[in-house]
């Protein structure tokens, strides 16, 4: 199968699971579970789901320290990122990491976004109804 087919069936599968999203939903309200409780598990379902994808097409969970001076030294008009250095030889690596420097390209900045993603579903907190939250902004 080619990568244009792929694509087109991971769509439709997308906007199908998008869209009956709710149908799922209908029922935990009926059953008064709140809209904060529904997305924590939805969003930890689909952490443990990724999570599951990456181990079985053996990716790496881990972030390298490269990667994070990368990505905090990509944004626009960035002039100086500090590391916390504590010997010589940390400043030589990084002075030699900087020189040749290039910017997270689009995939190492997508697989960032995704682990934000998965942390935030971890730990954020919801308080109380996210309705009422987004009400009172």
């Amino acid at each position: 199968m080619n990568s244009k087919v792929k694509g087109f069936v991971a769509g439709v599968l997308a906007a199908i699971f998008y869209g009956t999203n709710p149908l799922g939903a209908v029922y935990l309200y009926q059953d008064d579970i709140n809209s904060a409780s529904v997305l924590f598990y939805r969003y930890g379902l689909a952490v443990v789901f990724f999570a599951l994808w990456m181990m079985v097409k053996g990716e790496s969970f881990r972030i390298s320290w490269g990667h994070a001076i990368r990505f905090v030294a990509g944004f626009p008009g960035m002039m100086m990122v500090l590391s916390g250095m504590s010997d010589l030889r940390q400043v030589e690596d990084n002075i030699a990491f900087m020189r040749d420097f290039k910017p997270l390209d689009e995939t190492e900045l997508a697989a960032v976004k995704g682990l934000s993603a998965m942390r935030s579903a971890l730990f954020f907190k919801f308080r109380g109804d996210v309705r009422q939250q987004v009400a009172d902004m």
